[in-house]
Parts: structure tokens; sequence; C-alpha cells
């Protein structure tokens, strides 16, 4: 039910400024409402922590996303890897798998958006690990072009239908 592009010329021209002002980090594709995130200059090596200068263009994103014109669109952040395993005991404690990394990285650009004032009801997650790849991976898997972020900016599908309720034999309902 996802709805993309096109979206209101002034988040348009809001989200094209974006990427002008960070040309080496994100790119904007105005047809598919969609801003990509290079996961080198967004995340360190095997890390879900964002970067500062991330951080800052998370931060003007997060003042489009407020703006009015923007108030029926939701916000679905999609985290990508390349196919090169994990290979440090560290990183595979905490992320086991490329999947389980790239989701986390999702999550952390969705906490961030949210400390930012973003409405954590108009973010979700998703994490493709290698399995999206923008590119070809490599024989090592080594591939820099597929570890990137994608926000996608999609038509609010408004809130979900509210829960049945039902009654229980102690004359309490549950949803």
């Amino acid at each position: 039910g996802l709805q993309f592009g096109p979206l209101p010329a002034e988040v348009n021209a809001a989200l094209t400024a974006l990427a002008d002002q960070y040309p080496d980090l994100i790119k904007f594709d105005a047809a598919r409402g969609m801003l990509r995130f290079a996961a080198d200059l967004t995340f360190d090596s095997g890390s879900d922590v964002v970067k500062e200068q991330a951080k800052q263009a998370l931060g003007a994103l997060a003042q489009i996303l407020n703006n009015s014109a923007a108030s029926g669109y939701d916000v679905v952040v999609e985290g990508h890897t390349d196919s090169q395993r994990i290979s440090q005991p560290s990183t595979r404690a905490k992320h086991p798998t490329n999947r389980h990394l790239s989701a986390h990285r999702s999550i952390a650009v969705i906490d961030d958006l949210m400390k930012m004032g973003v409405n954590p009801g108009r973010l979700m997650a998703a994490g493709w690990g290698e399995f999206r790849p923008a590119v070809m991976n490599s024989a090592s898997g080594n591939t820099p072009a597929n570890r990137r972020v994608e926000i996608f900016i999609v038509k609010s599908a408004g809130a979900s239908p509210a829960a049945e309720t039902v009654p229980t034999s102690t004359g309490t309902s549950i949803t």
C-alpha cells in the first residue's frame, strides 16, 4: 500500500536542496521520493552509530519532514549492506549478519529523526542486508555502492484501523 512520489513541489524542492547541500552524502531521486545516504559516510564500518556529518543532514531532513507540506507523508528507512561477511568478533556479537547490521542502521536513523522531532508514528525501519544490491557485488563482496541507507518519503496510509475488542469470560475485554 505504499505510494511513492510525486511529492509536493515544496517538499521536492527542499529535498533537492538538501541533496545539493550534501552532494557526497546524499543522492535524491525525485521520481521515487527517495534519498540515498552513502553508508560509508553515514556510519563507520560495522557500526550502527550515525556519524556527526550525517546527523547534521538528518537534522535538516527532520526540519523538512516536520513542515506542514510533508505532514501527509510517512518515512520508510531501508538499510543495505554489501555481501562481505562480518568478520570482526566484536561486530558479529552486536550484528550477527549483514541483515542485522542493515536493520540496526535503519533503526539508528529513525532514532535520530525521532530525537529531532519527527513523529515516530510516521517512521518505519527495514533491513535488507546484502539481498537488494544497487550494483553487482564484487567477488570479495566489498562493494561500497551497496552499503547505503535509503529513505523513502511515501504518502501516508493513515492510522491503522482500531483493533477488535474481544470480550473474555471474566467480562473484561482484550484487544
